[in-house]
Parts: structure tokens; sequence; C-alpha cells
């Protein structure tokens, strides 16, 4: 899975995840909540998009709320997810 935060301005920025966590970490980024802290980017839930390759919503400063850009999210996937799932549950396929 590739994680990366699409600001504003137009830059590009991959983000890091921990598993676990609800949230999204682009280092060397900063709000204007905490110039000392690296930015931690949560998604609102606004403006959602979904496809077989991946996913993508507004995002936000998990501490403040102020928005950022938007987090677009690329599954590790060979077929597309659909496809993957099934073949990973036993349905046979033939290419």
């Amino acid at each position: 899975m590739n994680i990366t935060l699409h600001l504003h301005d137009g830059r590009k920025r991959t983000c890091h995840y921990s598993d676990g966590d609800k949230h999204v970490t682009a280092r060397g980024l900063h709000c204007e909540c905490s110039r000392t802290s690296d930015l931690i980017v949560a998604g609102t839930g606004r403006h959602r998009e979904q496809d077989e390759h991946g996913e993508s919503e507004d995002a936000a400063c998990a501490r403040c709320g102020g928005s950022v850009g938007r987090l677009v999210v690329v599954y590790s996937t060979l077929f597309g997810r659909t496809e993957d799932v099934a073949v990973l549950h036993g349905r046979p396929r033939v290419y």
C-alpha cells in the first residue's frame, strides 16, 4: 500500500503509516498548529472516491483539523481488489 498526500499547492509527499494507527505522518511537513512536529494527517471522510486500485479523500491535520489537501492510497494489487480477493478465496482462474 502506498499513501501519498497531495497538498493544496500541488506538491506531493509520501506518508508513513504504522499498523493500528488511524492517521499517517508526513515527515518534514508542519502545520500552523505545531511548527516543531511532523504533520500528522487523517482522512476527513469527505469527497471519498474509491476504485479497484485505490481510494482518496480529503485530508486534515489530526491535531487541529485544518485542511491540508487530499490523501491518495494505492493498493498493492495485481488485478484489482475484487479479483485478488476472488483468487485468494479459491475461485480458480485461467489466464
